[in-house]
């Protein structure tokens, strides 16, 4: 998740340096501390259990796809050609942000299943994972 938050802080200095070359870039905020913030009618909540954990990752996921129509749109119908290489950039990265997302839910959904599955033995000995599922530490990281 920490990586998705640099991609974006990326996009934006992305976008500030195209803001520069055309010379627009006094109509851009400098840093974020620039920016108003806004207030939601939404409270701060933390996630505090499973089904919860699943709404979250499914909305983000949602909002993710979104984002990615709208760079796609916004490809498709730029007129400016110093913004078609960022926005190409950016509709990639959030193919791949929606492809992150998207996987982790379906192994979020394997595990959860196989935790449900798993019975724990009565000697008390550790749990192993079935054979052919790997051990957290066998996983390919996915950035």
């Amino acid at each position: 998740m920490a990586s998705l938050g640099l991609q974006c802080e990326s996009r934006l200095a992305s976008l500030r340096q195209v803001a520069a070359r055309m010379e627009l870039d006094a109509c851009v905020a400098e840093s974020a501390h620039d920016l108003r913030s806004y207030t939601t009618s939404k409270p701060h909540f933390f996630i505090s259990d499973d089904v919860m954990a699943e709404q979250v990752l499914q909305q983000t996921l949602q909002a993710a796809m979104e984002a990615c129509g709208l760079f796609q749109w916004l490809i498709e119908t730029n007129a400016t050609p110093e913004l078609h290489r960022p926005f190409v950039d950016f509709a990639r990265q959030k193919e791949g942000e929606a492809r992150v997302l998207l996987e982790f839910l379906e192994q979020r959904k394997h595990a959860v299943s196989m935790a449900e599955s798993v019975t724990v033995p009565r000697s008390g000995a550790p749990l192993s994972p079935p054979r052919g599922i790997r051990q957290t530490s066998q996983l390919r990281q996915v950035e």
